[in-house]
């Protein structure tokens, strides 16, 4: 986890704990998870595929494999390649990156609020 999440973790959990005031001494995943809220490097996935949903057929371009193969109908996005370390953080990288990860029920959701409800009890499940 990079610096900055940690301190953002960090701030979230002494705020879960001011929230929760009548149960302070629970661990801090129990706090978030009893008030709804993602860790941060979860909620920041959220909103990385919140907008790959949101744009996905103006910006990014869908996977086409050069064969036939079992993932061509997984509807996965095509990844650029990387000329530095630093270009990870470029949306055009980390949104079919994350995108990708997402099953495919969730994907297909027919509307935005079904999409988001999914993905986040799908980021929750998986923390």
């Amino acid at each position: 986890m990079t610096t900055n999440i940690h301190k953002l973790q960090c701030t979230q959990n002494t705020l879960s704990r001011i929230v929760l005031s009548n149960s302070p001494y629970l661990p801090a995943d129990s706090r978030l998870a009893h008030l709804h809220w993602l860790p941060v490097d979860m909620h920041i996935k959220f909103k990385i595929a919140t907008l790959t949903y949101k744009i996905l057929h103006h910006l990014l371009q869908p996977y086409i494999p050069l064969r036939s193969i079992r993932s061509a109908s997984q509807q996965l996005l095509h990844i650029p390649p990387l000329r530095t370390n630093f270009s990870r953080r470029a949306f055009r990288h980390a949104a079919p990156t994350v995108w990708n990860d997402i099953p495919l029920t969730i994907q297909e959701s027919g509307t935005l609020n079904t999409f988001k409800r999914r993905l986040k009890s799908h980021l929750f499940n998986n923390h």
